[in-house]
């Protein structure tokens, strides 16, 4: 990190075999040396990290995150449990959709600072510290609409919860667009 950096794409990760595959390996080394004879610019040499350290408290005691994502005045909510033997969930694939798990205080905290920034768009994973307080460990403008759809629905920033399967996108053009009477596809 202090030195040449890491490109996002070869941060090394726990398990992760895809840096031995002979296929990504000849076309790293093809890259390089076009690289090297300016016959290739990759569109993320300016994503580069350097210079710069993370601390992150671990914060024990949480088999699970929250992910509360907003979009306008709506709110997705569900829990992503921890893998086995390990900490992380995001990415884990074991979701909770019960609506009745998830703790209001988390989407209220969500749609105050997605007010207060002016974000149209934006997830946020919730844990709790040690005093049981809900503290962020992430925010995201990037999220996965199937998880979304196969929500029951959602909560209005009054916390009224709202049935039904939606899908972000659609959302995302009603507010757009400004059109409230915009149809929702029903099989995409």
């Amino acid at each position: 990190m202090f030195t040449s950096g890491i490109k996002s794409e070869g941060i090394p990760s726990f398990g992760n075999l895809k840096y031995f595959n002979p296929y990504n390996l000849m076309k790293y080394y093809g890259i390089k040396l076009l690289s090297a004879l300016n016959l290739y610019t990759s569109w993320n040499t300016w994503n580069k990290h350097k210079m710069y350290v993370l601390f992150q408290e671990f914060l024990p005691h949480n088999d699970y995150d929250t992910r509360i994502t907003i979009i306008g005045d709506r709110a997705y909510a569900y829990r992503r449990f921890n893998r086995k033997n390990d900490f992380r969930s995001s990415g884990s694939g074991l979701i909770d959709y019960s609506i009745e798990s998830i703790d209001l205080d988390f989407i209220k905290t969500a749609f105050h600072v997605s007010k207060l920034l002016g974000f149209q768009s934006m997830a946020y994973d919730f844990l709790k510290d040690q005093s049981g307080n809900p503290v962020f460990c992430e925010f995201s403008y990037t999220f996965k609409d199937q998880i979304l759809y196969d929500c029951p629905g959602y909560w209005d920033s009054s916390l009224n919860f709202i049935e039904g399967h939606f899908w972000p996108q659609y959302f995302q053009l009603i507010d757009l667009l400004e059109i409230s009477n915009l149809k929702q596809p029903n099989d995409l």
